[in-house]
């Protein structure tokens, strides 16, 4: 996740206080990404496919067993 914690993009709507909460859609190298995380150990990165977004940004309580979970699908 280390280029997560980089530039996160326009943000329109979205809330951005840094190292508190980054929330809602942000726009990033022309992709639609929404973002829910206010600890970056705990989130991980969803990409999609054939959605109006590009990609999901959430914190998770287990970022691995998460990750686990939907992988196995």
């Amino acid at each position: 996740m280390e280029d997560v914690k980089l530039w996160k993009g326009w943000k329109a709507p979205g809330t951005y206080i840094p190292t508190i909460i980054t929330a809602g859609t942000f726009y990033k190298d022309g992709n639609k990404i929404f973002w829910d995380v206010s600890d970056m150990d705990k989130c991980i990165l969803i990409d999609l496919k054939d959605e109006d977004y590009q990609q999901l940004i959430v914190e998770v309580e287990n970022p691995e067993e998460t990750i686990k979970l939907l992988i196995a699908g």
